[in-house]
């Protein structure tokens, strides 16, 4: 007779591995409301949530919100977030935390005004200086944070 470990089924010699309990190799239930009473919403409460502020949001403006022309502004509107959302991402990301951003990019936007508006500077190398003026901040910033013992997050 055979002796059987926990790897290998009866009546076989070949080694069938088994899952770790708590892996993903258990097939993910469906979207269903079984899931939804045990409190397993998925993106849905994000999705109810958006459509309530739309729907709030196209009653208040007299359906001006929806409206191409308006959708095209907050498009617009959202990208310089959007670029410095993904800058604090990557931050993150590697555990550190950065109150700088926020001040970084508004010194830079200064500098640019300044240099092309002031300065009479063609916006090409306005924009260089101010990409230039960034780079140098945040080399300073991560000098000072590694070599010279300002407080990280932990």
């Amino acid at each position: 007779m055979k002796s059987l470990d926990k790897n290998t089924q009866e009546g076989g010699d070949r080694s069938v591995p088994q899952p770790v309990d708590g892996t993903a190799s258990q097939p993910r239930e469906k979207f269903s409301l079984r899931s939804m009473m045990r409190g397993d919403l998925g993106f849905l409460p994000v999705l109810l949530t958006l459509a309530v502020i739309t729907l709030y949001f196209q009653l208040t403006t007299s359906g001006i919100f929806l409206q191409a022309r308006n959708l095209t502004n907050l498009t617009q509107q959202i990208v310089t977030i959007s670029i410095l959302s993904v800058a604090a991402v990557l931050v993150l990301l590697l555990g550190e935390i950065d109150l700088s951003l926020a001040a970084v990019a508004q010194a830079c936007a200064a500098i640019m005004a300044v240099l092309s508006v002031y300065q009479g500077w063609n916006a090409g190398a306005a924009i260089f200086a101010a990409l230039l003026a960034g780079a140098l901040i945040g080399l300073l910033n991560g000098f000072s944070s590694l070599c010279c013992g300002f407080p990280r997050s932990s």
